[in-house]
């Protein structure tokens, strides 16, 4: 049976209320209350709310990563080839230099890292967007690319990522 226990404050202004509660080892004692004053009844201790939803998200990385393609005129050489799903193809970039797994991990590792698309990405919209890739927008991107680099002195090749080709090649 539960027993109620009163128990004065270090500095004595209030008295507590606790029941005392049985345990595997031994009893717990848990705060139901403060003695009011005036009546001497237990006046019983809010109640708590229920805790907020709280959002982790990772944004090292990809803050990182987001910073190299604007530094290296990547992202705005991407929204001018591919203006619908630029924000699609940097995601699914950071994915794989970030995870390198397949894609079918993307939609998972979006729910946990900043990315510059703000709604998840599934994979069947994902593979859709992969086939919008023509070999035709590839060379047009590394058109406009090599144009907002031509002073960097460098440049990736379109055949592989690899190998740095030099500017006046």
């Amino acid at each position: 049976m539960s027993s109620i226990v009163y128990m004065r404050s270090k500095n004595g202004d209030k008295v507590y209320a606790y029941v005392n509660e049985k345990t595997e080892s031994g009893y717990r004692r848990r705060c139901i209350g403060h003695i009011d004053k005036v009546t001497g009844e237990i006046v019983p201790n809010k109640e708590r709310g229920d805790a907020p939803a709280v959002a982790t998200r990772s944004y090292g990385v990809n803050l990182l990563l987001r910073r190299t393609s604007d530094d290296n005129g990547l992202t705005e050489s991407i929204q001018v080839i591919f203006k619908d799903s630029w924000d699609s193809l940097m995601t699914f970039a950071f994915f794989t230099l970030c995870e390198g797994f397949h894609i079918a991990g993307l939609e998972r590792w979006m729910e946990f890292n900043e990315t510059p698309r703000m709604w998840p990405l599934s994979v069947d919209q994902a593979n859709s967007i992969m086939k919008d890739i023509t070999q035709e927008r590839i060379d047009s991107f590394f058109r406009v690319w090599n144009n907002k680099m031509r002073n960097s002195g460098y440049i990736l090749s379109s055949v592989s990522t690899e190998r740095i080709v030099s500017k006046e090649s």
